[in-house]
């Protein structure tokens, strides 16, 4: 961990202390309400009238607050013996390099692969997850067929996990 990772992939085992300050650290924040004139700042922000929704910018609830408590629980010592850390880099990222290049300029599978070649992107297909960024992609408007379809880079990927073929 060196201070970045996305929290939207994080898992633990049962009754994770980490998880659970996680956990604490957002329902705080959820929990401390603000003035209108703020539901315009880069921070949680929820107003004392439960029919407006709160103001949750990007990554504030997620990234914006794990990182924050996990800098906390590491402390200055680097942390307890009984918590363990893995983060997936490298080669077994959840996001090969510019995937978000790949699935939005180069779709197709062939040049998706001629493309990570090309900038020396090592296994970008055999990860054991993947973070396709499905808001920015939009996988909602592709059809069952595309979403299958094993000519492009996101059909192969959905194939070989749902059909659990390679």
């Amino acid at each position: 961990w060196k201070g970045s990772f996305s929290s939207n992939f994080m898992g633990g085992r049962k009754g994770s202390a980490v998880h659970k300050a996680i956990w604490e650290a957002q329902k705080s924040a959820l929990a401390v309400h603000c003035r209108p004139e703020e539901m315009k700042l880069e921070k949680v922000c929820c107003l004392d009238d439960p029919g407006v929704i709160c103001h949750i910018p990007w990554t504030q609830l997620g990234e914006g607050i794990s990182h924050r408590v996990l800098r906390s629980l590491s402390g200055s010592f680097g942390f307890r013996s009984d918590v363990r850390l893995f983060c997936y880099g490298g080669h077994e990222s959840f996001v090969p390099r510019n995937i978000d290049v790949v699935l939005t300029k180069k779709p197709g599978l062939d040049e998706g692969l001629a493309y990570w070649r090309s900038i020396g992107e090592s296994s970008p297909m055999d990860r054991i997850a993947y973070h396709l960024f499905n808001s920015n992609i939009n996988t909602k408007d592709l059809s069952r067929q595309q979403l299958f379809n094993r000519s492009t880079v996101i059909g192969t990927l959905y194939s070989t996990s749902f059909l659990g073929a390679s």
